[in-house]
């Protein structure tokens, strides 16, 4: 068998992994103590906030603080 099983990203790969990932975006003001919903968040490049891996986690959590319409989440 060629190549190897461990699947890694190579090091030309990891130089673009900041450009090609996507963070969580508040789309529209979220303010501190709601519930945050499908339609409060968006997933915009380049990822420097919270993954956009995150978004079913952060669905239906509780705004720890308010959040402007096209900030980070980061909690």
């Amino acid at each position: 068998m060629l190549g190897s099983s461990d699947k890694r990203p190579h090091p030309v790969e990891e130089r673009n992994r900041a450009v090609v990932r996507r963070s969580l975006v508040a789309v529209r003001d979220i303010a501190q103590g709601s519930v945050i919903g499908e339609k409060d968040l968006g997933c915009f490049r380049p990822e420097s906030g919270r993954t956009s891996f995150d978004f079913w986690d952060v669905v239906g959590s509780v705004a720890s603080r308010s959040y402007s319409r096209g900030e980070l989440i980061d909690g």
